[in-house]
């Protein structure tokens, strides 16, 4: 069962990780700039 626990705190962490990344892009489009777009968006 310990594996099991660990995959599941894993899945969490993952989860968070990308939640905070969500959240930080919508902070820069609100602020009406973000670096990660502009890399993929052509000048």
């Amino acid at each position: 069962m310990e594996r099991r626990e660990q995959k599941q705190q894993q899945r969490q962490t993952a989860k968070e990780v990308i939640a905070a990344n969500v959240q930080h892009l919508i902070q820069q489009l609100e602020q009406g700039h973000s670096e990660m777009l502009t890399a993929y968006l052509p000048p």
